[in-house]
């Protein structure tokens, strides 16, 4: 006898069973839990820096299979970088992470007072040295305030711009008002002891101050002058570095911690591959950003050799004594020391 199959058996029926027991199947299968982490900054919607926070944000959700998307909270939508910071460490707050400037971490990391001393680091060879031999130790700092060091990267160095005048000399520096960030409190400790005067004001009052011709001198790097689109109030600006800006990426650690292993890994081999990215790139547009400020009508002031000394060792004179304010002298010392020994090395 021969076996006829049964109309279970016809290709048309087997798919609607098929096509049945897949979705019965898709049904029962729990749903894999998606995790939304709201990341603040300072950066402007449309800036090199969120471009490529948002790509640091896709890649991670690529690699987590959309455990782990990304709430980017730009343009200071939740306030500057001290209201993002407090904001960021209350566990009811809006805020599970952030990418913040040295000004900001050093809110959170005192040991961050040091990265962001005026004259503390001369050129970009100095700053990679100390980050190369520090960075670990610092990701330990943050550990220490309940933070987690995701990507290190650096916003640039800041010059002096020029609203009505050209400073050339630091003697001429002393005489002028020079703006300062709100939550820059280590530069302004910084330059009191140094003999500057200062004014402060919010991010939002730079700009308001600035259009009401109220400030002389303010230091910005190149790439957030055209970032914040204030290239058309600098007349001048100096070729000579005054502080150093870091920036990172961080989450805190309770909300890291609670992640899936496979998640936890993801973000943070996205982190380090992208810290040498934004590092390379962002210095590369710090340059181009500084040509392209000249085309459009700012002068370059050019100091001096002997100028330069003179404002480098001058902060370097004081550096004591603002460290023990903080109770970073030991810190302070290590690392300058390892600074004039890199220094030595290279004449």
């Amino acid at each position: 006898m021969v076996m006829r199959p049964g109309p279970w058996a016809s290709p048309r029926a087997f798919g609607v069973v098929g096509l049945s027991l897949v979705a019965l199947l898709a049904a029962t299968r729990p749903a894999r839990a998606e995790t939304v982490l709201r990341i603040g900054t300072v950066a402007p919607e449309g800036s090199r820096y969120m471009k490529d926070m948002r790509s640091i944000g896709n890649e991670i959700e690529r690699l987590t299979d959309g455990q782990v998307r990304i709430k980017w909270l730009s343009s200071a939508r939740l306030g500057d970088e001290k209201v993002q910071g407090a904001t960021l460490m209350d566990a009811h707050g809006q805020l599970d992470g952030a990418g913040l400037t040295g000004v900001g971490l050093a809110l959170l990391v005192p040991e961050m007072r040091v990265w962001v001393f005026p004259g503390m680091f001369q050129d970009y060879a100095e700053v990679d040295f100390i980050e190369k031999k520090y960075r670990e130790e610092y990701a330990g700092y943050f550990a220490k305030r309940g933070l987690m060091l995701i990507a290190w990267g650096d916003v640039g160095f800041t010059y002096l711009n020029g609203t009505r005048t050209k400073v050339e000399t630091f003697a001429d520096l002393k005489k002028r008002h020079v703006w300062l960030w709100t939550d820059d409190e280590s530069a302004g400790a910084a330059v009191k002891v140094l003999g500057i005067i200062s004014d402060v004001t919010s991010l939002s009052g730079l700009v308001d101050w600035l259009a009401r011709d109220k400030i002389d001198l303010w230091p910005f790097p190149p790439l957030a002058v055209v970032g914040f689109g204030l290239q058309k109030y600098s007349r001048f600006m100096s070729d000579m570095p005054f502080t150093f800006l870091s920036g990172a990426l961080i989450i805190r650690k309770d909300v890291f911690d609670a992640l899936p292993d496979e998640a936890r890994r993801a973000i943070l081999a996205v982190g380090r591959k992208w810290e040498g990215r934004i590092t390379k790139e962002w210095r590369a547009e710090n340059s181009r950003a500084f040509d392209a400020m000249q085309k459009q009508g700012t002068k370059l002031v050019k100091w001096s050799s002997a100028e330069r000394q003179k404002f480098f060792q001058a902060t370097a004179e004081v550096r004591g004594d603002f460290a023990r304010t903080w109770g970073l002298d030991t810190l302070m010392r290590r690392i300058s020391e390892d600074l004039d020994q890199f220094r030595q090395a290279r004449r």
